[in-house]
This record gives C-alpha cells, sequence and structure tokens, in this order.
C-alpha cells in the first residue's frame, strides 16, 4: 500500500479576515479529500490488477486439469440424472448439460466470484482514480478564480491541465459512455472515425474502444475521436502530489506543523 503525504506547515492560515481563512481551510481540504480519495481509488486498483494477473498465472498453470474437471462433471451429471429419476422427468441431453453447468457454477461461487465480476474490479478503481483526479480539477480551477487567493494558484491549475492532458475528455466519455458507444460527441456531434495505433491498441477507424486497460493505463475513445488516456500510476499520483503540495504552500501558516493523513487509530 502506497500512502502519498502531504506536510502542512501549520494548523491555521495566517490572514487579517477571519472569514477569508475559514474559507481558504475549507477549500484547501476539500482539495485535500480528493488528493486522499485519489491515492485510495490507486491502492484497490493496484490490489485488484494484481489479483487479476495472479487469476490469469493460475489459469494458464491450471490448464492439465481437465481430467478432474471431467470427473467433476461426471459426477455432478450423475447426481442430476438421479434428480431426474427421483422426479420421474425426462429431460434433453443439452439440458442435462445446461444444468451440469448450473450446478458447478453455483456451487464455485460460493467460494469465488465470477470472472465476470472479479476482473472488472480494476476497471472500477481505475474509473474511481479518473474521476477524483477530475473533481480536484474542478475544484483547482474554482479555488484559483476566488478573490485574494494567490496568483499561484492558476499556474497550478495550469500545470494540472498540462501533467494530465486527457483527463477532462476521458472523464466525459465515462460521464457519456451511452452516446460514445453510438459515436455521438459533445454538442451531439457525429465523432470521426480515426484509426487508433498507441499504448497496445491498434485498430481501424471503424473499431470505437470505450473500456481498455493497457498495464496500467486506462483508454477510451474522446469526444474528437482520438484515443484519451490515463495513468492509473505511482508516477500520477506523485505528480498531483506535488500539486497538492504546492497549494498548502502557497499560503503563510501558524501552528504545529503537520503530517497528512494522520496517524491510524
Amino acid at each position: 500500500m502506497a500512502i502519498f503525504e502531504i506536510i502542512q506547515p501549520g494548523n491555521w492560515i495566517v490572514c487579517d479576515d477571519a472569514v477569508w481563512g475559514i474559507q481558504m481551510d475549507n477549500l484547501i481540504h476539500g482539495l485535500e479529500s480528493q488528493f486522499f480519495e485519489a491515492n485510495v481509488c490507486f491502492n484497490l486498483f493496484e490490489t485488484a490488477q494484481a489479483a487479476f494477473l495472479a487469476r490469469m498465472v493460475e489459469y494458464a498453470s491450471s490448464m492439465d486439469s481437465w481430467q478432474s474437471d471431467r470427473a467433476r462433471r461426471d459426477d455432478v451429471r450423475k447426481q442430476v440424472e438421479n434428480d431426474l429419476t427421483q422426479a420421474s422427468s425426462t429431460m434433453s441431453e443439452d439440458e442435462i448439460s445446461f444444468q451440469v453447468d448450473v450446478r458447478i457454477a453455483r456451487d464455485a461461487w460460493r467460494s469465488a466470484p465470477p470472472r465476470e465480476h472479479s476482473d472488472r474490479l480494476q476497471f472500477i478503481y481505475a474509473r474511481a482514480f479518473i474521476y477524483s483526479l477530475d473533481l480536484f480539477e474542478k475544484l483547482l480551477k474554482d479555488f484559483s478564480a476566488t478573490p485574494n487567493v494567490p496568483t499561484f494558484l492558476a499556474d497550478l491549475h495550469e500545470r494540472m491541465l498540462n501533467d494530465f492532458p486527457c483527463l477532462r475528455q476521458v472523464r466525459n466519455t465515462l460521464q457519456h459512455m451511452d452516446e460514445r458507444a453510438q459515436r455521438i460527441g459533445p454538442n451531439k456531434r457525429a465523432i470521426p472515425a480515426v484509426p487508433t495505433d498507441s499504448a497496445g491498441i491498434k485498430a481501424g477507424a471503424t473499431t470505437l474502444v470505450l473500456d481498455n486497460l493497457s498495464n496500467s493505463t486506462f483508454q477510451t475513445v474522446m469526444g474528437d475521436g482520438r484515443q484519451g488516456s490515463v495513468d492509473v500510476t505511482a508516477e500520477s499520483m506523485q505528480r498531483l502530489q506535488s500539486i497538492m503540495q504546492a497549494i498548502v504552500d502557497s499560503f503563510q501558516w501558524k501552528g504545529t506543523k503537520e503530517l497528512r493523513p494522520s496517524v491510524p487509530r
């Protein structure tokens, strides 16, 4: 588990206007909450992706277990046929085979979730990470436009846009996936057909990539037809950490220095 730290130089912002100081403190803590949320999502993503890769290795190593699988199917088939006999019922061969599949699957789900569920966890956490970054950017934009704040905040917002150039359009696609699936872009305009050849994806202009993970890079089509990506990585968190620390350091503080996040209780 990776914890990305922020050092707060004091407990209170130095200012002559107590109301303004409270407002600044609230804005900083709003940004800090999204920073911590991104950190949580990153750790959950890392755990889910590691589990996914481990399952792939386990699956590859279990390819030779067909004999035990076959024996298991034979046992379950006997149970199904016995149940049919006791119920004085008949069933087609295809239906018997299906009932065997059903019983094996339901029994397996008692000890582990289906692959279609567990494999989606890394996508869920990647999207949550992107949403946290996007809300951080929006809060920083509003913060930098607040009267009497350090002008440096506007520079930090610009850095955020440069550090995550596809963030806004990727988030827009996630928010409007129903439209992107129909090749509908912003303002109801048709998304142009653009070939994809980047980060492990090579596809023709007619292929629409909406939801893909290439290692730790989340990829989706953007409103202009190009492929956009956001890295769910420690490097992304470090860039966000640098911006968050610079925001805190833009103000003068008084009181006791604090390490954020806090010590677990």
